[in-house]
C-alpha cells in the first residue's frame, strides 16, 4: 500500500523536463521515487520498491516475472529531454533511472531496487542551486493524465505570479501536445485538454485554478491563470513529522512570527522590516497571510535578491522594498 502522505522535494530541472512517450503511472513512480530519496544525500539514490507496491504503481494486471521484465525494461529505457538554463540552444537527452534490480530480501520478499542514472544526479541532489517544489505525494498520484500532472507541477512552479498570462504556444509546449494538429484549434483544446485538467486539478489536488481567454483579433491566443491554495491535500502542522525524510523542514503554516524570523534571517534585517514587506506583498496580491503559501514566498524572494546580488542591483533596503513591490504587481 503506497503512503500518499510522503512529500515530494522536486527540482525545476524535473518539473521542467519534457517526458515524450511517458505513462502516467510511470510519473506517479517517479514521484515516489522522489518522495522516498533524501534529496541532500546522493546515498539515497537506490529506492526500494516491494514488488506490491511496483504492480500497484504501474497498474499491471500480470505479475509474473517475464512481465516484469518487460515493464522495466521500458520504464529504463524511457529518456527524458532537458534544456540547459544558461544556453536556450543547448539540451541534454538522457536516461532517468540507470538501475532496476529485481530480487528477494533479506525476508524472503520479492523487491525491486530502483537507482536515478549518474547523468541525472545533479537534477534529484543539487536542490539548493535549481530551485524545487515541495508538495504531498497524493496530489500527483491522484490525478488522473499525463496532462493533469504537468499542468499541475507548472501552475505549482508559478503561484506566486498568480494571476498571470501563458500564451497557448507554452501551454501546448508544457502539456506537451503542441505537435498534435487537432489542438492548434483553440476549441478541441479546451474541450479534451484544460476543461478536464481543470476539474481533475480542481477536486484532486491542494490547488484550485481558473482562466479566462485572452484574444487578439478574435482568436485566442494565451490563457491568464488564477491560483489559490486549498487546505485539503496540503502539507501543513498536522503533517505526520514522521512522513518527513531527513532534512526537510516543515516551513507551512507558520504563525506570522515565525514568518518574519524567517525573512529576517534569510534577508539580514530586522523583523520589523520583514513585517513590513510581508504586508506589503499581501497587500498588493490582495489575500490574507493564511492563504500564501510560505515556503514559496520565500524561495522566490531568495532567488529575486540572488540574482539581484549578481547583478550589483541590490545596493539598498529601499531597492529591496521596490523589488518586492514590483514583484508582486
Amino acid at each position: 500500500m503506497i503512503n500518499e502522505n510522503m512529500i515530494v522535494e522536486k527540482s525545476r530541472d524535473l518539473i521542467g523536463m519534457k517526458t515524450p512517450k511517458w505513462k502516467l503511472s510511470e510519473l506517479k513512480l517517479l514521484d515516489i521515487y522522489l518522495a522516498k530519496i533524501n534529496a541532500r544525500d546522493e546515498k539515497s539514490r537506490t529506492v526500494r520498491f516491494t514488488k506490491r507496491e511496483y504492480i500497484e504503481l504501474m497498474e499491471l494486471t500480470e505479475v509474473k516475472a517475464i512481465d516484469l521484465k518487460k515493464n522495466l525494461e521500458s520504464l529504463i529505457s524511457k529518456t527524458v529531454y532537458i534544456r540547459d538554463k544558461n544556453e536556450l540552444d543547448h539540451f541534454k537527452i538522457c536516461n532517468l533511472f540507470s538501475v532496476a534490480y529485481y530480487h528477494e530480501d533479506e525476508h524472503g520478499e520479492k523487491v525491486i531496487d530502483l537507482s536515478c542514472s549518474e547523468d541525472m544526479k545533479e537534477a534529484f541532489f543539487n536542490l539548493a542551486d535549481n530551485g524545487y517544489l515541495m508538495y504531498l505525494v497524493k496530489n500527483s498520484l491522484r490525478l488522473n493524465s499525463t496532462y493533469a500532472v504537468k499542468l499541475y507541477m507548472y501552475l505549482k512552479d508559478n503561484m506566486f505570479r498568480s494571476p498571470f498570462e501563458i500564451d497557448l504556444k507554452t501551454i501546448r509546449s508544457t502539456l506537451e501536445v503542441d505537435g498534435i494538429k487537432t489542438y492548434n484549434n483553440f476549441k478541441y483544446f479546451k474541450r479534451d485538454i484544460i476543461d478536464k485538467i481543470q476539474e481533475d486539478i480542481n477536486k484532486n489536488t491542494d490547488i484550485d485554478f481558473e482562466y479566462k481567454k485572452i484574444t487578439k483579433a478574435r482568436l485566442t491566443v494565451a490563457l491568464k491563470f488564477k491560483i489559490t491554495s486549498k487546505r485539503k491535500n496540503y502539507i501543513d502542522s498536522t503533517t505526520d513529522v514522521q512522513e518527513m525524510i531527513p532534512g526537510q523542514i516543515d516551513m507551512f503554516d507558520q504563525e506570522p512570527a515565525d514568518i518574519f524570523t524567517m525573512l529576517a534571517e534569510t534577508f539580514n534585517i530586522s523583523k520589523e522590516r520583514a513585517e513590513l514587506w510581508f504586508d506589503n506583498s499581501l497587500r498588493v496580491l490582495g489575500i490574507e497571510a493564511n492563504e500564501i503559501d510560505v515556503a514559496e514566498y520565500i524561495r522566490q524572494k531568495k532567488l529575486l535578491y540572488k540574482n539581484a546580488k549578481a547583478s550589483g542591483q541590490a545596493k539598498s533596503e529601499r531597492w529591496l522594498d521596490a523589488a518586492i513591490r514590483d514583484n508582486y504587481k
